[in-house]
């Protein structure tokens, strides 16, 4: 589920993504400026830096992954 919260004065936007953190699996915390998009999972304590895309589906979340 996504819950989004928007100030048009600032042009910011704060979601809240269930489900949405790619390393505990908790619920991510996204915010979005101009040319900036920040993630924080509260669980894990994971701050990101994805990047976001607007699907046929809707909002789409992308996060890097490296080899280890």
């Amino acid at each position: 589920m996504v819950e989004v919260k928007t100030d048009s004065e600032q042009q910011m936007a704060d979601l809240s993504v269930g489900g949405g953190c790619p390393s505990c699996g908790g619920a991510l915390s996204v915010r979005k400026t101009p040319g900036q998009v920040w993630g924080y999972c509260p669980s894990c304590r994971r701050l990101s830096q994805p990047r976001m895309a607007v699907g046929p589906q809707g909002i789409v979340l992308m996060h890097r992954t490296a080899a280890a």
